[in-house]
C-alpha cells in the first residue's frame, strides 16, 4: 500500500496548533470510552485483540487520514475522501474504531501508538515542506518566459 501523504502539499504547522488541538479531545475521549466500556463489563469487539487490524495498518491509515485532513482549510475530511483513503488501505472506519476499543485499556500501548503517529505526521509534514521549498527555489531560478503582447 502506498501512502497518500507523499502526494499532498504541506499541512499547516502540524507540530503545534493542529496536533495540540486534536490531542486535547481525541486521546482523552478514546481512553475514557475504553475505560468506561471496560469498567461496565461490556464486551468489546476484538476484546482479546483478535479480529482487529494490526498496529502498522492502523498507523498508516490513521496518519494518511490526519495528513489529508490537516491540509484542508478546516482540517477536516469529507466522507468521500475518508472512505477513499480507508479503501486504499483495505480498512473501514469500524476497523479503526474496533482497534482503538480493543487496545484502549492498555494505556502504555495507546500512548506509544499516539506518539508514533505524531512522529510520522511530523515527518510527512517536514518532507512536504522541504519539497515545497525546493519547488519554489526551482521556480525562482527558472528563466522568465515572456509572452508576446497581442
Amino acid at each position: 500500500m502506498t501512502s497518500l501523504a507523499t502526494d499532498r502539499r504541506p499541512a499547516r504547522d502540524v507540530t503545534e496548533r493542529s496536533l495540540v488541538r486534536w490531542r486535547k479531545w481525541a486521546i482523552p475521549a478514546l481512553v475514557a470510552a475504553a475505560a468506561t466500556a471496560a469498567g461496565c463489563g461490556w464486551e468489546l469487539p476484538g476484546g482479546d485483540r483478535d479480529g482487529t487490524v494490526d498496529r502498522e495498518t492502523f498507523l498508516v491509515a490513521y496518519v494518511d487520514l490526519r495528513v489529508a485532513a490537516l491540509q484542508g482549510p478546516e482540517e477536516e475530511l469529507g466522507r468521500e475522501d475518508r472512505d477513499r483513503i480507508l479503501n486504499e488501505h483495505g480498512v473501514t472506519r469500524e476497523d479503526l474504531l474496533d482497534f482503538v476499543e480493543a487496545h484502549g485499556r492498555d494505556v502504555d500501548f495507546m500512548k506509544e501508538l499516539w506518539d508514533e503517529a505524531r512522529q510520522r505526521i511530523r515527518a510527512v509534514d517536514e518532507e512536504l515542506l522541504e519539497r515545497e521549498v525546493e519547488e519554489r527555489r526551482e521556480r525562482e531560478d527558472a528563466p522568465e518566459v515572456r509572452t508576446p503582447e497581442r
